[in-house]
């Protein structure tokens, strides 16, 4: 537990007088070592003490993050979101004061965040108004197990004219008390046997997907992402820990995230990085092609070696491929591409991946590759003008922030983002799914509607639902 440390004194002090001097308000970040923390109940303690106000974080490689209380938030909308905030960054670091326990380390003042997927649909609904086209949240308080089980404290303070070191400095300090708490027990998701789920607009979406595949044998196009959703209700709140704990225990190799802005959450375990950023060095994946678990050992080899073979999928993976490294090799002086995909397995599904790296050619901004790179054909479709063009037509709902660009980054410009799929959208009782599917000149209906249900498993099953 954090002793009363001089320090942070100090720094809010000196936060203090850059602020009188600059006339602007100053952050003020420092980082140190802390006790070992259960994440999990980390986030359950922030429901207490702002529950409008939290965020969980946790990658493949086993790096644990729970941001508690939001010092600021920056937003934009519109076409020109991306720079928006990329400036607001940069305005936010400029002048800033940051105090790391160990540069080594994960520590320091981490921005969370994504964007809306489209800014430029006009079906957005008031499900998604707390979310907008691009909204960053800076943690006030930031807790991270790194990959070498070492635990830190991050706290964050945005210094104003009205702002006094001391008083500062003591509510921080009493607030980093309560982090210390008994584990509580999780409600059991099982237990709670009274919901209802609905397949919303299926009607409408079987209609917009034949049309698609219509339009694609035609020449139209040769490729497009259309999405559904499926609306579960309960009689109760949903348990948000709960259902994190369940996707942490079972989907260990995703990415599993929670963003809360007011009274909604945004959660899930995506098992897809679009880019990953630490100075030169960049990693991405290519993730297309898509088929159904075995029951057994042998009928998931089976079904794994035939999806390696399946040409509709290899065309559709490959798409992917052509377009994410035709993106990155303008930004990298080498890149490394694999001549044939992998398969990875992602829970109730398993995909085709190639896993890409490179190095940059100079430095640039984690939000410039983003830019760059979103939205994939994998989301999207190809071309990839076109299809959004599409999309927009033919979608009967709003996606919100599902198949878009989420994730954190430093005062470095580096960071990390994923692809945000195997997502839900929760307020109190009712939780909306996501799930998309590519069409391309061989698809039917009937298959891409298996294909979404599947999809729809792992986030129905952490919510406590029996899907078959």
């Amino acid at each position: 537990m954090l002793t009363k440390d001089a320090l942070l004194f100090d720094l809010l002090a000196k936060g203090c007088l850059r602020q009188e001097q600059l006339k602007k308000s100053i952050l003020v970040s420092y980082t140190r070592e802390f006790d070992s923390f259960d994440a999990i109940d980390i986030f359950h303690i922030g429901e207490k003490w702002n529950r409008e106000q939290r965020l969980f974080w946790s990658d493949p490689d086993g790096i644990e993050r729970v941001g508690l209380g939001y010092v600021l938030r920056l937003t934009a909308a519109g076409e020109n979101r991306v720079s928006s905030i990329a400036e607001q960054k940069k305005k936010l670091f400029n002048d800033a004061i940051i105090e790391k326990w160990d540069q080594g380390l994960s520590g320091g003042p981490l921005l969370f965040g994504g964007f809306s997927f489209d800014p430029d649909n006009q079906k957005t609904s008031l499900k998604w108004h707390s979310f907008g086209d691009a909204t960053f949240v800076l943690p006030e308080i930031l807790l991270t197990r790194t990959k070498e089980n070492k635990s830190l404290l991050t706290i964050n303070c945005l210094m104003t004219k009205d702002k006094k070191p001391y008083e500062e400095y003591k509510r921080l300090y009493e607030q980093i008390q309560h982090l210390k708490r008994p584990q509580r027990k999780l409600a059991s998701l099982l237990e709670e046997d009274e919901w209802t789920s609905t397949e919303e607009h299926l009607d409408e979406w079987m209609i917009s997907v034949k049309k698609a595949i219509d339009m694609i044998q035609s020449g139209t196009m040769q490729k497009i992402v259309l999405s559904r959703t499926m609306r579960v209700d309960r009689k109760v709140p949903y348990d948000i820990e709960a259902i994190l704990k369940a996707l942490v225990e079972h989907q260990a190799s995703h990415y599993v995230f929670a963003f809360t802005m007011g009274e909604s959450t945004f959660l899930g375990a995506s098992p897809e990085r679009l880019v990953k950023k630490q100075g030169t060095d960049i990693r991405s994946m290519c993730l297309a092609g898509t088929t159904t678990r075995g029951k057994t050992e042998e009928e998931d080899k089976e079904k794994a070696e035939l999806l390696l073979r399946d040409q509709k999928n290899l065309q559709e993976h490959q798409w992917v491929v052509n377009m994410i490294s035709q993106v990155l090799s303008s930004f990298c002086q080498s890149l490394v591409v694999p001549q044939s995909p992998s398969i990875l397995k992602a829970g109730q599904v398993q995909h085709l991946c190639t896993p890409i790296s490179g190095k940059l050619k100079e430095d640039k901004t984690i939000l410039e590759l983003v830019q760059a790179l979103h939205p994939t054909p994998a989301l999207g479709g190809y071309p990839q003008k076109e299809a959004l063009q599409w999309i927009r037509e033919l979608e009967v709902s709003d996606r919100g922030w599902y198949g878009s660009p989420v994730g954190w980054m430093d005062e470095h410009d580096d960071g990390e983002y994923i692809v945000a799929i195997r997502s839900c959208l929760i307020k109190n009782s009712t939780a909306l799914l996501f799930a998309g599917c590519g069409l391309v000149s061989d698809s039917t209906v009937t298959e891409e509607l298996k294909e979404t249900r599947a999809k729809f498993k792992p986030i129905f099953s952490a919510l406590g639902g029996l899907y078959d």
